[in-house]
């Protein structure tokens, strides 16, 4: 296999042979490498790559034993790309023949954008340097805090892996369109940079955390961050339960990213600071009550509505928005920008309702039906318990034992909430319209933002 990073560098490489040291035949095969000249590092366990290794490196190899389990040189792999040694392409069916370039830093999957993808756009331009901005940061600092030890750099790689599976980037996107549409120039463009990258690692944080309290196994198509660390305990034999341990290193990695989050906005002043310190309360306070919710089984829509608005509805769109507008110098945006965020942001999360309940696991890249395996009151299942009493009895049942999804989900769609919700997304996207109508906005930015209303409230992921 081959890793391939690009560099203005004259190309030098490395070879990893993955295997114990304890073992013959990698020993042999390191041996024999060295023999020939070559760069060489014998790695026993996915854990011990030291980013040091690859200072200078264009392209690693990697070689195993035939005894060496494929899931160990793809970890191996994974830990490569969350250091930039990314975009595998198989050029056989065995992993030991894949070839991986470096993805360049230009912007998430095009199946995640929220823009045009034009990169003579401002907006995409600017999407495109805040993505720069995070894979910087992390690369430096896994590069720190590797050289303190292999180990010590689990959390910060822990993002990137995550960052590296593809996003929307949808708070960044708004807070830079927020930023456009209120005429800002190139002036503060490193402002928004920045604020836009933290918004992209509050997320991570946000996710990170959801994640151990909804006991979810999968993110973005991947396993999640505490089931990764968990299998990781088991399969080396360590010590303690599992379960622990894994939880532990994602509620680290969560705080490391809401710490990176700060680091980025530290700069920020006046009106925006305080647009930041509110989202980051908001989204916090908005959690407390989602679990409290889940635990208490209280079918409560206007308090189930209250939360949508306050850990989504605000921190997805409002809040970013106005960030935006705050950096450019143009607070008087902020009450239309509100009145569009909170109900583009009441959509999106009733979307995402829709899509747990009802949406595909191949496409959204986590495991349907999460909400109601986790006794998450939402929106959708306090409206659907509101208006029918097979629904509101099956939730009721779930005082005693775990909901039955299938049931639950039957249920749902004969109430016709499902329909109703989507009625509901169809008024939301027009008052989020009718709340731009008249506002004072640079260039063509009312119909783009108009536009982004209709992407966030109708995506199938």
């Amino acid at each position: 296999m081959s890793v391939r990073k690009e560099s203005v560098q004259d190309e030098q490489a490395l070879i990893l042979v993955v295997g114990s040291a304890a073992s013959s035949d990698p020993a042999r095969l390191s041996e024999a490498v060295q023999a020939g000249g070559a760069l060489t590092r014998l790695l026993p366990h996915p854990d011990q790559l030291d980013p040091e290794w690859l200072a200078g490196v264009r392209t690693v190899e990697l070689k195993a034993d035939a005894d060496v389990p494929q899931m160990t040189v793809q970890e191996v792999v994974e830990r490569l790309a969350a250091l930039g040694f990314t975009d595998a392409q198989k050029d056989a069916p065995t992993v030991q023949n894949a070839v991986v370039k470096l993805r360049p830093a230009a912007g998430p999957p095009a199946r995640d954008r929220f823009t045009d993808g034009d990169p003579g756009d401002a907006c995409d331009r600017l999407l495109a340097r805040t993505q720069a901005c995070i894979e910087d940061l992390l690369s430096a600092e896994c590069s720190r805090w590797g050289a303190v030890d292999a180990r010590a750099a689990a959390p910060v790689e822990a993002i990137a892996e995550l960052v590296a599976a593809g996003g929307k980037l949808l708070r960044p996107t708004f807070c830079i369109s927020g930023y456009l549409a209120a005429g800002g120039g190139t002036a503060d463009e490193d402002t928004v940079v920045a604020a836009s990258a933290g918004l992209e690692l509050l997320q991570v944080f946000a996710l990170v955390h959801d994640d151990v309290m909804d006991n979810s196994s999968a993110r973005r198509g991947a396993p999640t961050v505490h089931v990764r660390h968990a299998d990781l305990h088991t399969r080396s034999g360590w010590v303690g339960e599992h379960r622990r341990y894994g939880e532990g290193v994602a509620i680290l990695t969560g705080d490391l990213a809401l710490g990176y989050a700060h680091q980025l906005t530290r700069d920020l002043r006046g009106p925006a600071m305080e647009v930041w310190t509110e989202l980051v309360t908001e989204v916090i306070i908005g959690q407390q009550l989602d679990i409290r919710l889940a635990a208490e089984l209280s079918p409560d829509p206007d308090l189930a509505r209250w939360v949508a608005v306050c850990k989504s509805g605000r921190y997805t769109v409002h809040r970013p928005l106005a960030l935006g507008a705050a950096i450019a110098g143009r607070p008087e945006l902020q009450a239309p920008f509100e009145e569009y965020g909170i109900t583009a942001g009441e959509a999106f999360q009733l979307r995402d309702d829709l899509l747990d309940a009802f949406g595909d696991p191949a496409a959204t890249g986590k495991p349907v039906g999460l909400d109601v395996s986790e006794h998450k009151m939402t929106l959708l299942l306090a409206l659907g318990a509101a208006k029918d009493p097979r629904v509101a009895r099956l939730v009721e049942e779930g005082r005693n034992r775990d909901w039955d999804p299938t049931a639950l989900r039957d249920a749902l769609l004969a109430s016709g909430v499902r329909q109703d919700v989507e009625d509901c997304i169809d008024r939301l996207v027009a008052m989020a319209r009718t709340a731009l109508e008249g506002v004072p906005l640079a260039g063509d930015w009312q119909q783009r933002l108009s536009k982004l209303a209709e992407q966030v409230a109708y995506r199938e992921r």
